[in-house]
């Protein structure tokens, strides 16, 4: 019998295709929605930006495009950008700006930093769920940053009856989203070691992706699953 796996975010039909491609039956729901939210940027001159996802590149980029021009134009001269994640790194890319350093995670990003930039100055626009890791580094090494909350996650909480072999997560958010009204059944596919840590509260039974973009979760889901078959 095909294994059947469960992702919290709906997948692009690429994506799904990895999966039912490969014999595997798919539910699929958002555990969690993105609210891009108004904000205002300080006054203040940075000398680098700091992206952790790539809600927080969306969120920055509709604002600027809201701005007048006279306002606009210093911000959009603001190119020097540091980030978490392959697909954030390339959105940045897309839109003109210079990715001067990417991690893998804030942890690998902070570190970075620390070593080799912390004579700079960061506006960090961020979540209203981020983690700490990244702005306890910064204080600890005394480095100038302000954050801005420029985008709000919110659950959407829902009581899945069925079990599943696999379950596929890509954000802590969407980990607490899902356990609110589940247990987590089968393996947890996690997209990084951030995501990996709140599973870890519910159960031992995860992976961690090689890569973290969506792709490589549901590729580890097949690999794994397949072979159980």
């Amino acid at each position: 019998m095909s294994s059947t796996i469960l992702s919290t975010k709906v997948l692009s039909p690429s994506q799904k295709s990895l999966a039912l491609n490969a014999g595997l039956r798919l539910v699929e729901y958002n555990a969690i929605t993105v609210k891009l939210l108004d904000f205002e940027l300080p006054k203040e001159h940075y000398d680098a930006l700091i992206f952790t996802s790539q809600n927080g590149v969306k969120a920055y980029v509709e604002h600027l495009g809201q701005l007048p021009a006279h306002l606009r134009e210093g911000w959009e001269g603001m190119k020097k950008v540091f980030c978490v994640g392959e697909k954030t790194k390339s959105l940045l890319e897309e839109h003109g700006f210079n990715v001067i350093s990417s991690g893998r995670d804030a942890t690998a990003l902070g570190k970075n930093i620390l070593e080799n930039y912390d004579r700079l100055s960061f506006l960090w626009l961020t979540g209203n769920q981020r983690r700490d890791e990244l702005p306890g580094m910064l204080n600890k090494k005394n480095i100038r940053f302000t954050e801005v909350t420029v985008y709000e996650t919110v659950d959407n909480p829902k009581k899945i009856e069925t079990s599943f072999d696999g379950i596929l997560f890509f954000s802590p958010s969407a980990v607490l989203s899902f356990a609110k009204n589940n247990t987590i059944s089968g393996i947890a596919f996690c997209i990084g070691t951030t995501t990996a840590d709140s599973v870890k509260e519910y159960t031992a039974n995860y992976s961690i992706a090689t890569q973290p973009t969506i792709e490589n979760v549901v590729v580890q889901a097949v690999k794994r699953l397949r072979s159980n078959d």
